[in-house]
C-alpha cells in the first residue's frame, strides 16, 4: 500500500501545482482560471469531499485535503476523468506490483526449503561416507 499511496501523492500534488500554475502564464493574470479556482475550493468546502481520504490517504488537518482537492475540482470534469483513471491504473499497477512480491517471496521461500533440504541429504550422504572411510580405516 505505502508504493500506491506515494504515487497517488505524486499525481496528486503535480495536478495541484499545474493548475496553481495556469493562473499567471506569461507574464499575465488570468481571471479565468482564478474564477475556477475558486468555484473549484467552494464546492469542495461546501461539499467537503477530500480527494486524499477518497483514495485512503489521511491527513491531520482535513481541511487542506478538501481545499486542495477543490483545486484538482478547479481543472473541470474531463481533467479529474483522466486523474481517477490514472489512479485506479496505479491502484492497479500497485496490486500486481504486491502480487509480484507475493510470488517472488513464496518462489524464494520455496528455493530455501528446497536447497535447505537439498543441503541435508548432502550432509547426510558426507556423513555415510565419512563413517564408511572411518570403517575401512579401522580395519587397515
Amino acid at each position: 500500500m505505502e508504493l500506491f499511496a506515494l504515487v497517488i501523492m505524486a499525481l496528486l500534488c503535480e495536478a495541484i501545482w499545474e493548475t496553481l500554475k495556469m493562473i499567471w502564464q506569461n507574464g499575465k493574470f488570468s481571471i479565468d482560471r482564478l474564477g475556477a479556482l475558486i468555484c473549484g475550493v467552494v464546492v469542495a468546502l461546501v461539499v467537503k469531499v477530500d480527494m486524499f481520504s477518497l483514495v485512503g490517504l489521511t491527513q491531520t488537518t482535513s481541511i487542506i485535503g478538501i481545499v486542495l482537492t477543490g483545486i484538482v475540482i478547479s481543472r473541470g470534469a474531463n481533467f479529474v476523468h483522466d486523474l481517477i483513471n490514472t489512479i485506479n491504473n496505479d491502484k492497479s499497477l500497485g496490486n500486481n506490483i504486491d502480487t509480484t512480491v507475493k510470488i517472488l517471496e513464496n518462489k524464494t521461500e520455496e528455493k530455501a526449503v528446497k536447497d535447505s533440504n537439498s543441503l541435508n541429504k548432502n550432509l547426510d550422504e558426507n556423513n555415510s561416507k565419512d563413517k564408511v572411510y572411518s570403517d575401512i580405516n579401522k580395519h587397515s
